[in-house]
């Protein structure tokens, strides 16, 4: 800094060098600042390498007009490092670069005395710069204003916006920063979509929240261009390293091994790691540390349930078929793999005429961006999932569809048929009851005041019924009572308690594979039901193994004259020692008499 103010050809220099190599400009001018380092809390943004590669990486995306997810833990700078990317960009003299910053809350973004929020730390960047690297023309009071950082010189600026359902399109930005994306609620997927025509480059950053929502579709989906900052890249976090063994999922090796899709899932620890289990929660560890969005957020089914559901998300459940449904000729038809699982029959088990069935129907409305129609099948016998149905479909159409797969699942007798007359699910029932559909189910209602029993059309979900739906699905998970397909196990996954502790789909998601397969479990438990015999086993001569057999009884094995001998031999020894302690105990007897102890031994006894 001394130099380039005695030298005006070094100063020069400097500024070409700044605006041509951002990582220059972070270890030599930028800053950053954290609280918890008092009173040294303003601190130089010298890089560890992690953040080199970071920053050139957005440097690239941006450049090169690519969307790039960025997912990382807790505490490793990276939002800092994106607001100073595009602070770079915005400083440059030739101009041309426009970024918006984004995050869930407005407060998040730009509020006065809030050291936290997006424009405070440009801010405090910007100001922390000389002046000779500042716009030349920069007024504080026109160019800085709230949520919004404009250069004057180049007409260069920075915008904020919160969450919302036309997120970014008011403008055409070089960038769009999505902070903390995975906690974006309702609007992430619209807000996602209208930034593709405002941004050639989204750069969505966040820790994880749960296995759902666009943030995790987007990091999962293998299309985004995808950046990973776990904690073990930090040099001071990461300290000491080691790999902790057996891996967590130890305990299902073998099962899984069997069909060859066992992998062990890594497990990293470190001195700095140790103490932050102490201190913190196992959800907490997974969501704000670990990256892991299958044990992050707030999941109804945890604990022993949660394992389970990592067991099956791994083993997987793969279908033997696929059927097309004709609505109108009321027939399913085996077809080929198709693209796409949505409105066809998917079967992951033969069908059996021995088996018994039930069905479960979750109804919805069908209208366009609404839930699916769900429909389960549950093998009585074997407690899994043999079939699945979705579709986006009306409640008279549902029916016909109940119809066809209770006609695939009738063997000896037809399978109970469950549907929830909720809502347009009553028409559903009165539709299927038309068609002729056998064992359909009615839900009991016991009056306790009069002693009797009533019934209603179908299931019924009211807040009793829904709590007890949901704990029948929670101890299933617990016992891995049976096999479970994908799309159940992934919306069991994020199925969360909301602010309110109300278990809900997460926002962006879907619970109608939880409810369709909670009643069919309900219904399982209520409707009769008699285990299949084993199967009848018949001897040479039709008869089956167990009853009397005559040619058995009546044999008579053939002993050698050896065998005899040691038979009359041992007959013999055992009449003559019987006599022997018959006379012993007679001689005991009388002794005991003549003595009067015979009286005491009947007292005791």
């Amino acid at each position: 800094m001394t130099k380039c103010k005695n030298d005006p050809l070094y100063k020069k220099k400097t500024i070409e060098l700044f605006h041509r190599d951002p990582l220059f400009a972070f270890n030599a001018f930028f800053y950053t600042y954290d609280t918890r380092k008092r009173p040294l809390h303003f601190i130089p943004f010298a890089t560890w390498d992690y953040e080199d590669e970071m920053i050139l990486e957005l440097v690239n995306s941006i450049e090169g007009r690519e969307d790039c997810l960025i997912e990382k833990s807790r505490d490793m700078g990276v939002t800092w490092t994106v607001l100073e990317v595009f602070q770079w960009f915005w400083l440059k003299p030739g101009g041309g670069y426009d970024f918006l910053c984004g995050s869930r809350k407005e407060d998040y973004v730009d509020k006065q005395g809030d050291p936290r929020t997006h424009f405070a730390k440009l801010r405090f960047n910007l100001y922390k710069l000389p002046k000779w690297l500042m716009p030349r023309n920069f007024k504080p009071r026109r160019d800085d204003n709230y949520m919004k950082l404009v250069n004057y010189d180049t007409g260069a600026a920075i915008t904020g916006e919160s969450n919302n359902a036309n997120f970014s399109t008011q403008g055409r930005y070089s960038a769009i920063l999505f902070d903390e994306f995975a906690k974006w609620e309702s609007t992430d997927e619209s807000a996602w979509t209208a930034a593709g025509d405002a941004s050639p480059s989204r750069i969505p950053v966040s820790t994880p929240f749960g296995a759902g929502g666009q943030y995790y579709n987007l990091a999962t989906g293998g299309k985004t261009k995808r950046l990973r900052y776990h904690w073990s890249r930090h040099p001071e976090k990461g300290a000491g390293l080691s790999c902790i063994w057996p891996p967590k999922n130890d305990v299902d090796r073998e099962e899984l091994e069997r069909e060859g899709k066992w992998k062990p899932l890594e497990t990293l620890s470190s001195p700095w790691y140790e103490k932050e289990l102490d201190r913190r929660g196992p959800l907490e560890i997974a969501q704000e540390l670990d990256i892991d969005y299958l044990g992050s957020g707030n999941p109804i089914f945890d604990g022993k349930a949660w394992r389970n559901l990592m067991f099956y998300h791994e083993a997987g459940l793969a279908p033997v078929k696929w059927m097309s449904l004709d609505i109108e000729g009321l027939v399913a038809r085996e077809v080929p793999k198709p693209l796409d699982n949505e409105g066809f029959l998917v079967i992951f088990a033969n069908y059996r005429k021995d088996f018994q069935y039930v069905i479960g129907a979750d109804v919805v409305e069908g209208v366009e961006g609404g839930d699916y129609a769900v429909i389960k099948v549950l093998n009585r016998e074997t407690k899994d999932v043999d079939a699945t149905y979705f579709s986006p479909v009306d409640e008279v159409t549902l029916a016909r569809i109940c119809y066809i797969i209770s006609k695939t699942f009738e063997g000896n007798e037809a399978p109970w048929l469950a549907i929830e007359t909720n809502g347009p699910g009553l028409a559903t029932f009165d539709k299927a009851d038309e068609l002729g559909i056998e064992n359909l189910f009615m839900m009991p209602k016991y009056d306790t005041a009069k002693g009797g029993v009533s019934f209603k059309k179908g299931w019924r979900t009211g807040v009793d019924s829904r709590n007890m739906l949901i704990a029948g699905v929670r101890l299933y998970l617990i016992e891995r009572a049976g096999k479970i397909d994908d799309r159940l196990v992934g919306e069991c996954m994020t199925f969360v308690r909301n602010r309110f502790g109300k278990a809900i789909a997460k926002s962006g998601c879907h619970d109608d594979e939880i409810f369709a397969f909670g009643i069919a479990l309900q219904v399982d438990q209520i409707v009769p039901y008699e285990p299949r015999a084993a199967p009848l086993v018949l001897r040479a001569d039709g008869l089956p193994v167990g009853v009397h057999d005559p040619a058995k009884a009546n044999k008579v094995e053939e002993l050698s004259m050896e065998e005899l001998c040691a038979v009359q031999a041992m007959a013999k020894r055992g009449m003559m020692e019987g006599e022997r302690d018959f006379w012993e105990t007679k001689a005991e007897l009388n002794d005991l008499m003549m003595s009067g102890g015979m009286m005491e031994l009947l007292d005791d006894w």
